[in-house]
């Protein structure tokens, strides 16, 4: 057969103007305007060219730290050097127990306005010294975990040095100090950073493979060079 004449069919829908439909439709609407200028700017990069921001970090002593102290001892009748070492590894105290020293550590974290950080910490340690023993330089080292959780996310393991030196024995050392951030490379936003969450002093490096690694200017070394290890990337 031929066809010589054809008319399409169509249905239309009529809704009122105020209606479930309508509404439907007009929420749609804006949703597909609006919806993409909420996720950019939640996103935190709607137009943004430079940002400042505070974070109180999250410190906690990790319970690791190691001692170092250097003087004299008169026992022989001369003055001669001697040298006294402890630290929280087993390991450690073993590899130097010729010069371990056992000593008493105190510590106390502190949150004045109850919002879960630490706003400082306290650390007492005492060594019994023998009564021809004299000390005239002291270093410690203490281990700390510092997080960032905010708006930029940062875990690191970091480690609170303490190096001082008189000219006459003293009997006692006290020490005051704040915690500040060095930053040295670009840390990346809106992601997990945890490059340099590795602990800082390697106890099984120390007694195992690398007797060399004890040394205080080698523990210092290596922890330095993190940043330019991390600039590499």
């Amino acid at each position: 057969m031929i066809a010589l004449f054809s008319q399409p069919y169509a249905r239309r829908f009529y809704a009122p103007l105020i209606s479930t439909a309508s509404i439907i439709t007009l929420a749609a609407f804006v949703a597909l305007l609006i919806l993409p200028f909420v996720f950019a700017y939640a996103s935190g990069s709607f137009w943004l060219k430079e940002n400042t921001f505070r974070q109180q970090p999250s410190i906690r002593y990790t319970d690791q730290l190691l001692l170092l102290l250097e003087g004299t001892d008169t026992s022989s009748g001369t003055a001669t050097p001697t040298a006294l070492a402890w630290s929280t590894s087993v390991l450690y105290n073993q590899a130097v127990d010729a010069n371990a020293r056992v000593t008493t550590i105190q510590t106390a974290e502190v949150d004045e306005d109850f919002d879960g950080l630490n706003d400082y910490m306290t650390f007492t340690l005492s060594t019994p010294l023998k009564d021809t023993e004299s000390i005239t330089h002291v270093r410690l080292a203490l281990v700390l975990n510092y997080q960032l959780q905010a708006t930029l996310r940062l875990s690191m393991t970091s480690l609170l040095v303490i190096d001082a030196s008189t000219a006459i024995p003293s009997s006692s050392l006290h020490v005051d100090g704040d915690v500040n951030l060095v930053q040295r490379v670009l840390v990346k936003g809106q992601t997990d950073n945890t490059l340099y969450d590795a602990p800082p002093i390697n106890f099984t490096q120390i007694i195992g493979v690398d007797g060399n690694a004890a040394r205080w200017k080698n523990i210092l070394g290596e922890y330095n060079q993190r940043d330019g290890e991390r600039g590499g990337d």
